[in-house]
Parts: structure tokens; C-alpha cells; sequence
């Protein structure tokens, strides 16, 4: 698959899981929430469908009287509505809200809330049915509630009167959150489906810590850690936001140490996220960032935990913006490194960069939600995007496996490729070794036999003592004679093939560079290992290139042997002298001391291999006319160098041997 067909299906599948996502968590109820018309304080919903559909009443279309907390006995007459936004930045930030609702009588109703670190008393027809926190004048005398909140009653009049006492100083903010109103069978069910999707979240969210921990526990992949703490930092904001039955057994929490909680679980949620990026892309956040973002969230924490809400809530308020940049700044980084490294570029990698993308957008949407009390959902965006990021980071590991076990199988069959390549190369230079053997016996057996004839044949001379034997003996120095031209017309006609074989010719060093990196790279990306090449001064040499590319072959795989999780480079520069010379260049394991003097001899191996590979490498040098020499220090890596003649020979022929 291509790089862009990679990159346009993984964002074709981001859109359906936020598609889906927003859709099961977000969604409150399959019934239509419509806004009636709200004038002075009043509205007609006599002819409202109650059966089919909710209704939302925002609250800024209320009667509102400032700085005041007025109950239905003292409440003035009129029509005394001030501008919230003027209102919210005077230090006394409270006030009374009113509203009459003409309802079909002898219906019961329900309205549905949700309270943003305000404190609610709600009055129907004079009676006082909710108190949600306690409303007051001053900082000492409010005691706010975060989260939904449910009430009944029962329309036993034509016109409804409904009235809000409302009070928001320790934390800021504007007024109370808009009301969904409905049917008490409605409502029941819409508080239901609220309910089944948080339960089914945390669900979620465990299945995920879980996985995440055993990849952890039997992988060791670090990053997977900084995951599982995000899974429990994400359940714990979700279950003191939504006050799930279990923080509820577990603590009993005051709203202000709720409110430490929920925030303090916030940072750290951002916290392993940011940690969690990091690990998975690898040196792509300047270091110097990612400290500063650390210490920075530790000392928001400190503050979150020992000052208080009334201080910390603006520190909280600033630290949303350089959180938000900060975010800008690790999209763009990754962003930035995928478009540079296109060849790793996987369906894993596209996935968190959306998954960054859209944790920062629903960020930035939830805090202007927040600004503006639109509460309509059965969760905050921060807490679905988090929830769609924890969905995509439970896919990963699964594209990461499937990609990794087809990776492993090309791996394997270029092991096996050069595993045979390697045999091959074995087994022809033991038959060249019994070539020679035999050779040498078979040269050894005529000479012998000539040498003994003419001896004697010299002896008879000297004698003059010729006779018959005389003419034989000369016979077979004649037939032993021809024998060994047969043998050297054998041997040149090998030769002559062999030379056709390894002819020399120009070769580009980048292409024959190039064409080993893309052989070994699959081979590299096993041991975490990455290619690089640099060639200065020149850009061909003279060589066979099929023998050549043998060699670094076998260099490069030696050393992705000894190397973990760095880079090894191809190098190639011109001499003074005018010859080439090219290193094969690691920061591995390095070689022995011991070993160093004899890594070229046959059958020597520092890991148990064949110890035939470096041997056959300088054969195959010296047949250039060239040379190779090793640099090595036990622990600090190795540096393999080839010094191949820049001048071009009078023959394009070697001989093989």
C-alpha cells in the first residue's frame, strides 16, 4: 500500500470512529431536543409534543436578577434582565433566574441539568424541589456541585413559574447550564442512556488498561506504562466528573477535593499522554520541550494540591492556553517527522497523529463549551476525545502486530535468502579448496613421473647405454607431457569463464549504496536499526559490482548483528592518493581485543557463525587489488574500511583465485 493510500483510508477510518464515537458517547437520547421561543422570560408549550421530543430552555433568556438570591416569596415583579457577560466580571458572581412555562396540566415532568462548579436552589411554583450545593453571597457561604442532576414535578396549574437561585464565585464562569426539559418517562430514559454509556466508557477504559499492562508486563515497551497510567488518570476524571456509584463507595469527597481530584487527574492524563507520544515517536520533541512541559505540569500539580480552588482555578486557566500550544507543537512535530521519514510511514503512525489532532480540538472545543454552559451532552469532549484516542491506542498494538509479524516473515526470508547466499559461498570455496588440492595432486603425479624418465634417460645418455627402455621412458615424458597440457587447457578455460563473469566496470557508488540499504533495511528494522549513507569527492569507482554489493552485504548484516536501536552508515570518500575508500560504520557491541588480530582468518567468529564471511570479504577486495582493514573497541562500536584502486586496469579481467 502507498503512502498516500495509507495515509487516506487511516483518515477515512479516523472520521467513522469519531463518527461513531460522538455518536454513542456524546448523544444523550434518540429524541429531538428543540429550543421553543423564550420572550421576557415567558413561554407558550401548551402545544409543545411532549411524547416525541425535549425541550431545551437557555437560561440567558431568562428573567435574571443580578447580585441577588431571591426565593418566590420575595421575588420582585418585572422585567430585570442585565447583560450575564458584564455581569461575570464583578466579583460577586451570583444571581436569580426566573422563567414561567405554559404546560398541559396534570402532566409530570422532568428537568435535567448540568452544574459546572455552581451551586443551584430550584423553586417550582413556589416549592423548593432541587438544591444542588449551596448558593450564597460570599466565598464562605457558597458550596458548589459539579456535575448532572435530576428533579420532578408536577404541572397542577396552567403556567409553571420556575426559579433559580444561582451562584458561581470560587470557580468563575457564567450562569447555569441551559435545562432539558421532557417527560418524566423521558427524562428517566434519557438519564438512563447517560448512565449505560459512562458505565460502558469506564468498561472501556479498563479493557484498555488491562491490554495495555500485558503489553507492558510481557513486551517491556515503556510507552504502553505511560498509557496505563492515562487509562486510570481518565477513569478517575470520568468517575469524579459523573459521580459513578464507585467513587461514591470508595470516597466521600467534598466539591472542593472533587474538584483537586478532577483537575489533578486532568494533568496527569496529559501528562502520560504527552510521554506516551513521545516514546512511540522517538526523538521527535526537542528534549529540552518536553522537560520544561514536565516540570511544568508537576508544579501545576503542587499548586492544584496545596492552594486554594479560588488560586489555582487561575493558574488552571492559564496553563489551559500553553497546554493548547504545546499540543499545536507535538501534532506539528509528528506531522513534521512522518512527512520526513515517509518509507516508515505506517497505518499506526497516521492514526496517533489524527489521535493528537483530534485530543487537541476537542481540548480547545470543551473549554469554549464550558465558557458558554453548553452541557447537552452525556460527557465533556475532553473526555471523548480521550475515550476515542483510548479506542485508537487499543487498535495500534493490533495494526503494530500484524505489521510486525508481516515484517518478520520478509525478515526471515531475507535471512533465509542470505543464510543460503552464505552456503553457497561456503560450499564453493570448499570446492575450491578440493580444486586446488586435486590440482596440485594431479600436477604432482606427471611431474613426478617425468622427472623420474628423464633421470634416467639422462643416466643412459651419459652411459651411452640407449636402448629400447630409453625410447620408452621418453614416451612417457612425452604422453605425461601432453596430459599436463590437457590439465592447463582445463584450468585456462575455467579461468576463462570465471574472468567473464567478474568483469570490471564503472559503478555509481549511490546506486550500489542505495541498492544494499533497501536489501538490509528490513533486515536492520529487526534490531530497532536504521541506514544511512554518505559519499563525498566522488561517485563511481571501478569495480565488479556484483561482488562489491557481496561485501557490504555481508558488512552491513554483521554489524546489525552487534547493534541495537541506532544507525549504521555506509561511507565512501575519495583518498589523497586517488583511491576509494569505503566504511561500513556502527557504534555496537565492537569486536574483542583478543579477537581483533584474527577477525579475517577462516573459521574465526566472535558469535559462533561460520566465520567465513570477513575471510570471503577480503578475498573478494584483494581481487580488486585493494585492501581492507578493521577499527574497533570492545563496547564503543566498529568501522570496517575497504580501500578499493581509483584507477582504472589495462584488463577488465581478474582471475577468481
Amino acid at each position: 500500500m502507498s503512502k498516500k493510500q495509507t495515509v487516506i483510508r487511516t483518515m477515512l477510518f479516523l472520521l467513522l470512529l469519531a463518527a461513531v464515537s460522538f455518536a454513542v458517547y456524546a448523544g444523550t437520547s434518540s429524541l429531538p431536543r428543540i429550543k421553543p421561543a423564550i420572550e421576557k422570560g415567558y413561554v407558550d408549550m401548551s402545544q409543545f409534543n411532549w411524547k416525541d421530543n425535549l425541550a431545551i430552555l437557555s437560561t440567558d433568556k431568562f428573567e435574571y436578577f443580578p447580585s441577588a438570591l431571591y426565593t418566590p416569596q420575595n421575588i420582585p415583579n418585572g422585567f430585570l434582565t442585565e447583560d450575564m457577560q458584564a455581569t461575570e466580571t464583578k466579583e460577586e458572581r451570583y444571581g436569580t433566574y426566573r422563567i414561567v412555562l405554559k404546560m398541559p396540566v396534570g402532566e409530570i415532568y422532568g428537568v435535567n441539568a448540568y452544574s459546572a462548579h455552581h451551586a443551584h436552589r430550584m423553586f417550582v411554583n413556589g416549592e423548593e424541589i432541587s438544591v444542588f450545593g449551596t448558593p450564597g453571597e460570599t466565598v464562605n457561604t457558597t458550596i458548589p456541585e459539579t456535575g448532572y442532576y435530576t428533579v420532578f414535578f408536577t404541572s397542577e396549574t396552567e403556567e409553571i413559574e420556575i426559579i433559580i437561585q444561582n451562584a458561581s464565585i470560587q470557580y468563575g464562569g457564567r450562569g447555569p447550564s441551559d435545562l432539558l426539559i421532557g417527560t418524566a418517562e423521558n427524562i428517566n430514559n434519557r438519564a438512563a442512556s447517560v448512565k449505560t454509556r459512562i458505565h460502558m466508557t469506564e468498561g472501556g477504559i479498563i479493557t484498555a488498561f488491562f491490554l495495555s499492562a500485558g503489553l507492558y508486563l510481557f513486551f517491556n515497551r515503556k510507552m504502553n506504562l505511560w498509557f496505563c497510567f492515562a487509562c486510570v488518570a481518565l477513569f478517575v476524571r470520568i468517575a469524579v466528573m459523573e459521580e459513578t456509584n464507585m467513587i461514591d463507595f470508595l470516597l466521600q469527597l467534598s466539591w472542593e477535593e472533587s474538584v483537586r481530584l478532577k483537575c489533578l487527574s486532568t494533568i496527569i492524563l496529559i501528562f502520560c499522554f504527552v510521554f506516551y507520544i513521545r516514546d512511540f515517536f522517538q526523538k521527535v520533541m526537542r528534549s529540552t520541550v518536553i522537560t520544561v512541559f514536565g516540570v511544568g505540569s508537576i508544579l501545576i500539580a503542587l499548586i492544584v494540591m496545596f492552594t486554594p480552588v479560588s488560586v489555582f482555578s487561575k493558574v488552571i486557566y492559564y496553563s489551559i492556553w500553553i497546554c493548547w500550544a504545546f499540543l499545536i507543537y507535538m501534532a506539528v512535530s509528528v506531522a513534521v517527522y512522518l512527512a520526513r521519514n515517509g518509507k516508515m510511514l505506517g497505518v499506526e503512525h497516521v492514526l496517533l497523529l489524527g489521535e493528537i489532532v483530534l485530543f487537541t480540538i476537542c481540548f480547545i472545543l470543551d473549554i469554549y463549551f464550558y465558557k458558554q454552559g453548553i452541557y447537552n451532552m452525556s460527557m465533556g469532549l475532553v473526555d471523548i476525545g480521550t475515550v476515542i484516542c483510548v479506542n485508537i491506542n487499543t487498535i495500534v498494538p493490533i495494526i503494530d502486530y500484524f505489521r510486525t509479524s508481516k515484517e518478520r516473515d520478509k525478515v526471515r526470508r531475507a535471512e533465509l535468502e542470505i543464510r543460503q547466499t552464505n552456503q553457497l559461498l561456503d560450499r564453493l570455496n570448499r570446492v575450491r579448496d578440493e580444486f586446488l588440492q586435486n590440482l596440485s595432486h594431479e600436477l604432482k603425479t606427471p611431474l613426478t613421473v617425468m622427472s623420474n624418465c628423464a633421470g634416467l634417460t639422462a643416466l643412459q645418455i651419459r652411459q651411452n647405454a640407449q636402448d629400447e627402455e630409453t625410447l620408452e621412458n621418453m614416451n612417457i615424458i612425452k604422453q605425461e607431457a601432453a596430459r599436463l597440457g590437457r590439465m592447463v587447457e582445463q584450468i585456462k578455460d575455467i579461468s576463462m569463464d570465471k574472468n567473464r563473469h567478474f568483469s570490471m566496470k564503472e559503478t555509481k557508488i549511490q546506486e550500489i549504496f542505495q541498492n544494499t540499504i533497501d536489501f538490509c533495511e528490513p533486515i536492520c528494522r529487526k534490531n530497532k536499526n536504521g541506514l544511512g549513507l554518505e559519499v563525498e569527492g566522488t561517485s563511481v569507482m571501478f569495480v565488479n559490482r556484483d561482488s562489491i554489493f557481496q561485501v557490504l552485504l555481508n558488512l552491513v548484516i554483521n554489524a546489525n548483528r552487534h547493534t541495537r536501536r541506532d544507525t549504521i552508515i555506509l561511507k565512501a570518500e575519495k583518498m589523497q592518493s586517488g583511491d576509494i575508500r569505503i566504511g561500513v560504520i556502527d557504534h555496537g557491541e565492537g569486536i574483542p581485543y583478543d579477537l581483533k588480530p584474527h577477525v579475517f582468518e577462516r573459521h574465526i567468529s566472535g558469535d559462533g557463525g561460520s566465520g567465513l564471511g570477513l575471510s570471503i570479504c577480503k578475498e573478494i577486495v584483494e581481487q580488486h587489488g585493494g585492501t581492507m582493514n578493521v577499527q574497533s573497541k570492545s563496547g564503543h562500536g566498529t568501522t570496517i574500511y575497504l580501500i578499493i584502486p581509483g584507477h582504472k586496469e589495462e584488463s577488465n579481467e581478474y582471475s577468481a583465485y
